[in-house]
């Protein structure tokens, strides 16, 4: 007996694990040379309280406002998503894979004036990007009144889960590190529900959508390993055979 539980355990041992190579791939709608076509939604939430546009919807706009999170003025927020990259389809991510690197890259106008500090903020609620409208019947997509956005409080969002930089306003594309929030949704399903950038400084901000022109669109790189799947090597399979063999007859025996 104690010949036979050596056995099984040698075969558990020599057992191999087949490690997946690391994969790259840069997302962007309506794909191109080196991307992968995606589906990518935004937008922008207004709190402006002159001219009443927190019930607003822009999700046709070419813009993306966000102005200053200390001005119930001017305030504004930016909603950005990839959608359907999680999954087992070709140039998806799946789940349970392991983020190695991940990098969203927003282009920002030249605006004039200083520095914006601004925080991208992972999303843990659903929205719909919208067709336009004001003031906004709820079905037409996301405003700042039915995503629950009110002063300075930012809902919908994990505080915990955020990425801050000081942007100088010179125009060109800025590299936000998002490694920790794909992690997060390649280990929950369903839960890719895109970014929120608010505005924390003193000027404002202007970014492109995927609806500006094709050298200023939003795209996402990500590094990824797919999950480790243990595979037997033929040897173990062998020894597995002949341990089932020796227990079966051991048995047999003993009846």
């Amino acid at each position: 007996m104690k010949r036979h539980f050596l056995m099984f355990a040698i075969a558990i041992v020599i057992a191999t694990t087949a490690k997946s190579s690391a994969t790259t791939i840069s997302y962007k709608q309506g794909g191109g040379t080196g991307f992968a076509d995606v589906s990518v939604a935004s937008t922008y939430v207004s709190g402006k309280t002159d001219g009443d546009q927190t019930d607003n919807n822009y999700g046709t706009s070419g813009f993306i406002y966000v102005r200053r999170d200390s001005s119930s003025y001017q305030r504004s927020r930016g909603l950005f998503a990839f959608e359907d990259i999680f999954g087992s389809g070709v140039d998806q991510i799946p789940y349970g894979a392991t983020i190695n690197s991940a990098s969203l890259y927003l282009y920002k106008t030249n605006d004039t004036g200083g520095v914006a500090n601004v925080q991208l903020y992972r999303v843990t609620q659903s929205w719909v990007e919208g067709t336009g409208g004001e003031p906004a019947d709820p079905s037409e997509g996301v405003t700042w009144d039915n995503f629950d956005q009110t002063g300075t409080n930012i809902a919908h969002v994990d505080l915990t889960d955020v990425q801050t930089q000081s942007l100088l306003f010179s125009g060109g594309y800025t590299e936000w590190n998002v490694l920790s929030m794909m992690q997060y949704w390649a280990d929950n399903p369903g839960e890719n529900y895109g970014w929120m950038v608010v505005n924390g400084g003193i000027n404002d901000l202007t970014l492109y959508s995927e609806d500006s022109s094709e050298t200023r669109v939003p795209y996402l790189v990500v590094d990824f390993s797919a999950p480790v799947v243990v595979v037997p090597e033929p040897a173990s399979l062998i020894l597995l055979g002949i341990s089932a063999v020796v227990a079966v007859k051991r048995f047999t025996r003993r009846s």
